[in-house]
């Protein structure tokens, strides 16, 4: 009791204490009205302070789903789902209260940032309390919970569980999918990466890619290195003895494409558009033929050049598909698939695989 006037009195003086003690006292302050109201002492006043301190925000609105709602919910003939709200959480509360059920919050500490999964570290408006929950008396729970509060209000209860991932690191089981908090949690979260491709026409090829939120990019690139040799002819005649003929033969040399792709945390979908550029020569054969008024020939001229040099550029597109396989919080290997799909060039088309690295932020 003396520890809370204390601390009330310093907040009302305008003296700065950290964030965590605040979270942890409005922790204690919920569980300290939940004794007021087991005990039936002011309980309107009392009902006002706790819903003073549970979230109101229609995206974050109060939710629970501990074992001790889950059990009350099914004591009460409730339906059965994920999360329940603060109005079925009361009035399971109030029916074990009416009963003679004592209530005891206790152990109410901080969650060690190390336990905290990365996808929720480092945002400012979400925090994590621990707490002990004791139910006596016609019913009796014995329960560890986890209290999320977001912007200083708590607006979930789920079960205190600790899991250990692929990489042994121990990190707690938290969902917040019912509070509609995925964008913003992942809103300013970051990667970047680089992965090798290859397939038979495009032995060596990279890709850079970033991602934000649910949004990826990459530059793809591919090299290739046989002497293929693809030909193009093109005739302009106005008549048998007035043409203009042009023979290229090309060596393909290498690939651009743009890839953009909707983002997951384990895979990727994007549709990429580029060129890709081949180099070689062009023949022209050309004959001009003019005649006077009378159809009578003025002028022919006839002959052939050879342009050495010259650079075309065909359309492709590159379907791709990326996986992502976490290693930790900061690493993950890439594993991709693509079809190059090159317009018209059916030799140069077919299937890329890729594999490389993937480094968050």
């Amino acid at each position: 009791m003396i520890k809370q006037i204390i601390i009330i009195t310093l907040v009302s003086l305008g003296i700065y204490f950290d964030g965590t003690a605040q979270d942890t006292y409005i922790v204690e302050q919920f569980g300290s009205n939940m004794s007021k109201l087991a005990s039936r002492t002011n309980t309107y006043s009392t009902l006002e302070k706790l819903e003073e301190l549970i979230s109101q925000n229609p995206k974050s609105a109060f939710r629970i789903s501990d074992n001790i709602m889950r059990s009350l919910a099914l004591q009460n003939g409730l339906s059965s789902t994920k999360d329940y709200m603060w109005a079925s959480y009361l009035t399971c509360m109030q029916k074990e209260f009416d009963k003679g059920v004592n209530i005891s919050f206790s152990n109410v500490e901080e969650v060690p940032q190390s336990l905290i999964p990365s996808d929720y570290q480092g945002r400012q408006e979400l925090s994590f309390v621990s707490c002990h929950i004791q139910m006596t008396g016609a019913s009796n729970f014995n329960e560890n919970d986890l209290f999320v509060l977001v912007n200083g209000k708590i607006a979930k209860i789920q079960d205190y569980q600790v899991g250990v991932e692929k990489n042994g690191r121990r990190k707690l089981r938290i969902d917040l999918s019912g509070l509609d908090l995925d964008w913003e949690l992942e809103e300013e979260n970051g990667s970047m990466g680089l992965t090798y491709n290859y397939s038979k026409a495009f032995p060596v090829g990279v890709s850079f890619y970033g991602s934000k939120w649910k949004f990826m990019a990459s530059v793809d690139f591919g090299m290739n290195f046989n002497k293929d040799i693809y030909t193009t002819r093109k005739g302009d005649f106005n008549n048998l003895m007035d043409y203009k003929i042009t023979y290229g033969e090309f060596d393909p040399k290498y690939y651009v494409t743009v890839t953009p792709s909707f983002y997951l945390k384990y895979f990727s979908v994007g549709w990429g558009v580029g060129m890709l550029i081949l180099k070689g020569k062009e023949t022209i054969y050309e004959r001009n033929y003019q005649t006077d008024g009378n159809g009578n020939p003025v002028v022919t001229i006839g002959g052939s050049t050879i342009y050495e040099d010259v650079e075309k550029a065909k359309f492709m597109m590159r379907p791709n598909i990326r996986g992502f396989i976490p290693c930790n919080d900061l690493f993950a290997i890439t594993v991709s698939v693509s079809y190059n799909w090159i317009q018209g060039y059916k030799e140069m088309s077919g299937i890329d695989f890729g594999v490389g690295a993937q480094l968050f932020w």
